[in-house]
């Protein structure tokens, strides 16, 4: 399981030009719980939830990046 910040859920959203409210229909998970993630500068707790939410975006070509010395966690899009 990947685990992901709040930072990168809001930037994968971001990215694909969705709302909040569009998440959450798509996902099956309360919009104010996603606005709660986005807000965090946490890793999401995984559990089978979160991972639905990780799940949409990766089938939706966004790739979730590990932070490094040099750069914090970070999306790439596929083509």
């Amino acid at each position: 399981m990947k685990k992901i910040t709040g930072k990168q859920l809001r930037m994968a959203r971001v990215a694909l030009k969705l709302r909040i409210d569009d998440l959450s229909k798509k996902t099956g998970v309360p919009w104010a719980r996603l606005q709660l993630f986005e807000r965090s500068e946490d890793e999401l707790k995984l559990d089978e939830r979160n991972q639905e939410i990780i799940n949409f975006f990766e089938r939706s070509n966004v790739v979730f990046e590990e932070g490094n010395d040099e750069y914090l966690p970070f999306i790439k899009m596929k083509r």
